[in-house]
């Protein structure tokens, strides 16, 4: 009962995008993917690209691994790549602080 309810609960122009990543999931419970592929479309297409807060890389990636293309700008797909590239080189720093500790840990062991 309490998925139909935030079925109905639309989504503004001044919603979130996490507003609109969690209307669209209770809408394919609702309505089944196809149909809430459709609508959350409509929904997005009239308030969607008015709010500032909503078109946020998170909720472009969300909709794309779900099928819906989300229109961007020049200025969103730089975003985009600089939050891809942030994440590429996040890992990377991970990565490094990992073999950090496995190359120390085998110096360690050598001497032992």
């Amino acid at each position: 009962m309490a998925n139909v309810i935030r079925c109905k609960k639309v989504p503004n122009a001044y919603s979130a995008s996490a507003d609109w990543i969690s209307w669209y999931d209770s809408l394919k419970k609702c309505v089944g993917k196809k149909n809430a592929k459709m609508l959350w479309t409509l929904a997005w297409q009239k308030y969607g690209r008015q709010g500032t807060d909503a078109s946020s890389p998170t909720l472009r990636n969300k909709m794309e691994k779900e099928g819906i293309d989300i229109d961007t700008s020049l200025g969103e797909d730089i975003a985009d790549f600089g939050y891809d590239v942030g994440g590429w080189f996040g890992n990377g720093f991970k990565f490094m602080g990992v073999l950090g500790y496995v190359l120390a840990g085998g110096v360690v062991l050598g001497i032992l």
